[in-house]
């Protein structure tokens, strides 16, 4: 199937609107690089008929999206209730009140506010009692279960997973899934547990940073995954939302600098849920965002329950390729003694200054590859790696695509992986490549070579046909 060359990566939440080979293969023809789903609703029999669908049409990494710990309110139906009107939200379950889908009445107390669907609603606790809280709100409310329960300022003592989640990792490992996306995460403990759960499986983490502690924490929740979603729901309504576009540029900022993935999450296109164009300032946002150097672009609502899925990504796969044009090459300062950043460092600057057509790297696990990409050299990178799981691993980060051409023999002739890409038609024969790989090395992270070719000479010098 033909499919968008833009260097943006498009991660599409599946869910009623976009749940069937049809639009899941538009979907995709149209720019999608990867799909989420969303534990938060939903059961595992579903979960399983997402995966299934999906992988009979597109190969795409699966990010399989946690709870984690986060609290939702529970109720068994729709309740309305008058503004003024004081209600009780218990404790724990509860089979006509509303309730906390954890126990956080000893973190909390009277006076304090309690938002509700990402801020929607806000409340005030009037009485705390052993077992539940009467709160009021200064506005009609239309409680719906499951929405989100946000107490600002207030450190909440939740477990890192539930278990649900454990239920969930368990199933990720079970469908050989490429990420975990792990929700609310507060330090590099709550990745610690997780990569102690998922017990040596081949499985990436990304890190949703969505309330304060996240944001203080990043530079350790960062050593401690794959990458990290700015997920602006929750983070908007833990913090003052007026914080959260600085936040992001920062947060995007020192992912690139360690090479580690980004991904802008929420309202990227919420007009277009009901509408079928953006709004001026939802593409905007979208152009900062790349401009700033994101890697990935996260639609929720839009493509899960939206009205126009296919149109979705289609926009925002025509705003990446427009705003792709202006991206420019990042100077990010590296670690001298590391050799595989300075030989990534000189690529990217060769590529740029060279005009190369495409960069093209061997690598055993993404590393060297995403750390050209660091540097947004703006050329398509195409990765060359050992195994499907970090092939699809890879199909997150910016500019990279990435093919299987070996198995871990490290000291593969390059000819014979740019006689593959010829026949496969990923090369024309015309204009220069320029490729890395760690040849001679044992080492699985260290790039210690760069050659510059002609590919019309690579190709006569083969004896391909003209």
């Amino acid at each position: 199937m033909k499919k968008n060359n833009k260097f943006t990566k498009i991660l599409c939440t599946i869910g009623p609107a976009s749940d069937n080979r049809k639009i899941i293969k538009k979907m995709y023809q149209n720019g999608m690089n990867g799909v989420r789903i969303n534990t938060a609703h939903g059961d595992f029999e579903g979960y399983q008929k997402i995966i299934d669908t999906v992988r009979s049409v597109i190969d795409v990494p699966i990010v399989l999206d946690i709870k984690g710990p986060e609290v939702r309110i529970r109720l068994p139906y729709k309740l309305f209730i008058n503004k003024n009107t004081q209600f009780k939200i218990y404790a724990s379950s509860h089979k006509t009140e509303p309730y906390f889908s954890f126990n956080i009445i000893k973190d909390i107390s009277e006076k304090d506010k309690i938002l509700i669907d990402d801020g929607k609603y806000i409340c005030k606790i009037i009485k705390k009692a052993k077992d539940f809280v009467i709160v009021r709100s200064k506005r009609n409310i239309e409680l719906i279960p499951n929405k989100s329960i946000n107490i600002p300022e207030r450190a909440l003592s939740l477990p890192s997973l539930s278990e649900k989640d454990i239920e969930a990792i368990r199933f990720a490992q079970k469908n050989n899934i490429e990420y975990i996306a792990l929700s609310f995460v507060r330090d590099k403990n709550d990745l610690i547990n997780l990569r102690e759960k998922l017990a040596g499986a081949e499985i990436k983490i990304i890190a949703k940073i969505e309330n304060r502690q996240g944001v203080e924490n990043i530079d350790e929740i960062l050593e401690n995954c794959a990458g990290v979603m700015i997920a602006r729901g929750d983070l908007g309504v833990e913090l003052s939302v007026k914080k959260i576009p600085r936040i992001q540029k920062e947060i995007i900022t020192k992912c690139n600098n360690v090479g580690k993935i980004s991904i802008v999450a929420t309202q990227i296109l919420e007009s277009m849920v009901s509408n079928p164009t953006p709004t001026r300032a939802e593409v905007s946002d979208i152009t900062n965002a790349i401009l700033d150097g994101a890697d990935c672009l996260m639609l929720s609502q839009e493509t899960a329950v939206g009205d126009f899925p296919v149109e979705c990504v289609k926009q925002m796969s025509e705003i990446a390729n427009e705003t792709e044009k202006y991206v420019r090459l990042k100077h990010i300062k590296i670690n001298k003694n590391n050799i595989s950043e300075n030989i990534s460092l000189a690529a990217a600057n060769l590529a740029k200054k060279l005009s190369v057509k495409k960069i093209i790297c061997m690598t055993r696990s993404g590393y060297t590859a995403k750390n050209i990409v660091k540097h947004r050299v703006n050329k398509p990178v195409i990765a060359i790696v050992p195994n499907k799981q970090i092939q699809k691993q890879l199909m997150l980060c910016y500019s990279i695509t990435p093919f299987v051409y070996y198995n871990d023999s490290w000291d593969y002739s390059m000819l014979e992986i740019i006689k593959q890409l010829l026949k496969d038609k990923i090369l024309e024969k015309k204009g220069d490549i320029l490729f890395t790989t760690g040849r001679h090395s044992k080492e699985s992270k260290r790039t210690t070579t760069i050659e510059v070719h002609n590919i019309k000479d690579l190709s006569d010098y083969m004896g391909l046909p003209a």
